[in-house]
């Protein structure tokens, strides 16, 4: 197993929906089949708690909202030669269309390049993002919906090499060079982002998009109980402040 599925298992476990379950799972290991039941309810109780501050109310969302607030959406768009938008998710289909297999996140990063693409006719799209399961790559993928979504092919540059972020911006400075270029990515994951690709000696202007947490919403009563958005913000929160400290601990930045 190489270092980048060491990190991928790494980084899954300490997410809370993982960490709650390992919990919760070897406290009622401890306590049906074994005589420690003490450490049995420790185990259970950090399960719980975990579980509980993840999904249930608590600082997440005003810690994301700050995290995503720290590059302003890109409303004026200038003139660029390049348009980046980094990867993200995606399925594998032969028989469905490509916008279909972007997921959420990724098709939310295809539209808002598409869109900056759109106020720069001469410009092109720069789609990253490697294969982790063999299969066709983010980039590919991403690359067959902006197609049919009509980008002609030839304003199109694929890189399926970059399998994270750092790698990612190390490839768009060998495409780019010195041109100036719009980077579009989730608005949690710009911070990190434009740190690594500023490492490289890029300036990109962000345009963050997928927004996860609303600026203007009025409090609900069902916002007092844990819920899968909720938890799913946590884990987002979480994989951007490891990945950053990842990226620092390997001298990326």
């Amino acid at each position: 197993m190489d270092l980048f599925w060491l990190q991928k298992l790494g980084g899954a476990l300490i997410l809370p929906a993982s960490l709650a379950s390992l919990l919760l799972l070897a406290g009622l290991g401890l306590l049906l089949f074994s005589r420690y039941r003490r450490m049995a309810r420790v185990l259970l109780t950090g399960g719980v708690a975990v579980f509980l501050l993840s999904a249930g109310p608590g600082p997440t969302d005003r810690l994301l909202g700050g995290l995503e607030s720290r590059y302003p959406p890109l409303v004026e768009v200038p003139e660029v030669s390049w348009v980046v938008v980094l990867g993200s998710g995606n399925a594998h289909s032969e028989s469905r269309p490509a916008t279909t297999l972007l997921g959420a996140t990724g098709m939310a990063r295809l539209g808002e390049g598409l869109r900056v693409l759109q106020h720069n006719p001469g410009a092109r799209l720069l789609l990253t993002g490697g294969a982790v399961d063999g299969q066709l790559s983010h980039a590919e993928v991403a690359a067959a919906a902006a197609m049919e979504l009509g980008v002609p092919a030839e304003r199109i540059v694929i890189d399926s090499r970059p399998r994270d972020t750092a790698g990612e911006a190390l490839r768009v400075r060998e495409h780019v060079g010195e041109a100036s270029l719009v980077l579009v990515t989730s608005a949690s994951h710009m911070p990190r982002s434009m740190a690594l690709f500023r490492a490289r000696g890029l300036e990109p202007v962000p345009a963050p998009t997928a927004y996860l947490v609303r600026a203007e919403r009025d409090f609900r009563s069902p916002d007092l109980l844990p819920s899968a958005q909720q938890m799913y913000r946590s884990e987002r929160l979480l994989h951007e402040y490891v990945g950053m400290i990842w990226a620092r601990l390997r001298g990326e930045l």
